[in-house]
């Protein structure tokens, strides 16, 4: 090994090993005595970081991950302090997968920020090997803990966002993370001085009761990446050679993993180009509802006046899942909402591993299009080429300039980036947007900023402030739905219905812009609507006061209590 001066190179290497959650050390001291004694890592640097993480740590996710960065900058000898090292390997176990993964992708940004050697070649650019032992790379299913786990969970989970959550199958900081792997082990792809392929060795325990396999691999879709099996291994004591019915045979698997030439799965299937249009219901409703398999079918038609280039659209994938029957208090409900509109990201993430993003579109009606809207807020690395969207349920100020400006609605093609369209349909007297939303978006904007979650309003009836040319809105005749069923007698519904679906399939295959209807604004519905909010918030001041008041004068306090408590009663059991 070369002397430890400035801008000196090794031929050897180093090793990080970043640990589980609630690391006991002692778990991993045979393991890690035993590689640094290892023939193959004579002269390696074999470094822990303990990220000191716990179950319900209020630790940021992004704090961790920058310490964790700093850290390997400096063991890489970017600082110039140190010979630095021509290969690394990350080693990460459960949440330490999750951990190397977002520090390698945080670090190998074209803005990351560099130590003061510019001379030593970033850390990024020489890692070999990323091993993931039981890491949640899907997200660990909530239904695998314990009765009791789940209920500290859901109890938790009413007062902040704990750690626990951002792991969980279809968090946001998961889909996020998982969206941006795909897209980065792609670009590693190609083999050279500077940056040569990174391999990814997954090593799965059978008997791992936490994480399933089936969201623990992703081998299948991301090049240059081999799987390790280990019988008799669970989730955590996987890497405890002192738990091991054959620590040799275990450790030799480890090993392997850590260090052995693999055979990998070169062949990973390619993207399938077809189109991929998700369609989602809204509120006391579910996939059954006519419209949705009627406009599936449509969308999967012919084109005749295709513009020409345009996607075999006889070969899209209509992806119309349903979350069940949402009741209106279900919707008005912060927590129960904002838990529910996850279900999205596991949908897309299941397409995205399969299907090209720039062929991703999207049509949804009124809580459908919430779900939308809060997974785009939160995971920038989710797009759509154009969104549909019907009796919308999102805010009038919600920023759709932010989500275009991120590169979240177009697609790229040989030409570069184009943005896409967001075609907004309202009804003329849509009393759950215009009235109920209204309300809803009044209360909660009454809240205290800490706690408020005002990520709902009228934007499907009064419009959106923050589009201009990627936006068309219409305003039809009716209630909550007849922008997709027009009203009308019976006997015609069905034809209205088809050639409504028609104009909006239209717009989702070849932006087509929809016949604007003559449908003017019901002054007196509109009116009653923008008095709601000011109303709401008047009357929960009024009603504030009328609690102090009593409570001043002697009323019973465990009135105010029993109530609160049966609200929060309420939330809890929907965790489930």
């Amino acid at each position: 090994m070369s002397d430890e001066n400035s801008g000196e190179t090794t031929d050897a290497g180093l090793l990080v090993y970043v640990p589980s959650l609630n690391w006991d050390p002692a778990t991993t001291e045979d393991l890690l005595t035993r590689l640094e004694k290892d023939g193959d890592f004579a002269d390696w640097k074999i470094e822990i970081f303990d990220h000191k993480v716990r179950t319900f740590s209020r630790l940021k996710m992004e704090d961790v991950v920058l310490n964790l960065a700093a850290q390997i900058r400096s063991w890489s000898g970017e600082d110039g302090d140190v010979a630095w090292p021509h290969q690394i390997i990350l080693v990460g176990h459960s949440l330490g997968g999750i951990l190397i993964r977002e520090a390698l992708l945080l670090d190998s940004q074209p803005n990351a920020p560099r130590l003061r050697d510019p001379q030593v070649p970033q850390w990024t650019e020489r890692v070999t090997r990323v091993v993931l032992i039981a890491s949640p790379n899907g997200g660990y299913e909530l239904q695998n803990l314990a009765r009791h786990e789940r209920a500290f969970i859901a109890a938790f989970s009413l007062f902040g966002i704990f750690l626990l959550e951002h792991l969980q199958e279809g968090s946001e900081y998961i889909t996020h993370l998982r969206l941006r792997w795909f897209q980065f082990m792609k670009s590693r792809g190609g083999n050279t001085a500077t940056k040569p392929d990174i391999q990814v060795v997954q090593v799965v325990g059978w008997d791992d009761k936490l994480v399933s396999r089936e969201k623990a691999l992703d081998a299948d879709y991301i090049p240059n990446a081999t799987i390790v099996d280990i019988r008799d291994a669970g989730h955590l004591d996987i890497v405890d050679l002192r738990q091991a019915p054959d620590p040799e045979m275990r450790f030799s698997h480890l090993r392997a993993a850590i260090r052995d030439n693999l055979p990998t799965f070169n062949d990973v299937t390619p993207e399938n180009p077809h189109p991929v249009v998700f369609i989602l219901h809204g509120i006391r409703s579910s996939k059954s509802e006519g419209w949705i398999g009627a406009l599936a079918s449509i969308i999967q038609e012919p084109g005749t006046d295709a513009p020409e280039g345009s996607a075999d659209w006889t070969e899209a994938i209509p992806v119309t899942p349903t979350y069940g029957h949402f009741g209106s208090l279900h919707f008005a409900n912060p927590w129960i909402r904002k838990k529910n509109a996850r279900r999205l990201l596991q949908w897309y993430g299941e397409h995205f591993i399969r299907y090209s993003p720039d062929n991703f579109y999207f049509v949804g009606h009124s809580n459908g299009t919430y779900m939308l809207g809060k997974c785009l807020t939160n995971v920038p690395s989710m797009r759509f080429r154009r969104i549909f969207l019907a009796a919308s349920v999102l805010p009038k100020e919600f920023k759709w300039r932010r989500i275009i400006d991120r590169g979240q609605l177009g697609h790229h093609d040989e030409n570069g980036w184009h943005v896409g369209a967001i075609h907004s349909d309202k009804g003329r007297r849509d009393v759950p947007v215009g009235w109920l939303c209204s309300i809803l978006h009044g209360l909660e904007i009454s809240l205290p900023r800490k706690v408020r979650m005002a990520d709902i309003g009228t934007g499907g009836f009064d419009g959106f402030d923050d589009l201009n040319r990627v936006l068309m809105e219409h305003r039809y005749a009716g209630g909550h739905g007849n922008m997709l069923v027009p009203v009308g007698p019976k006997s015609e519904r069905t034809v209205r219905m088809n050639a409504r679906l028609r104009e909006i399939a239209d717009f989702i295959k070849f932006e087509a812009p929809h016949i604007a209807p003559e449908t003017g604004d019901a002054p007196f519905f509109a009116w009653v609507s923008r008095i709601l909010g000011t109303a709401t918030r008047f009357t929960l001041v009024i009603l504030l006061g009328a609690v102090v008041a009593a409570l001043a004068f002697g009323a019973p306090w465990y009135f105010v209590l029993g109530g609160a408590l049966i609200y929060l009663l309420v939330v809890f059991v929907n965790q489930f």
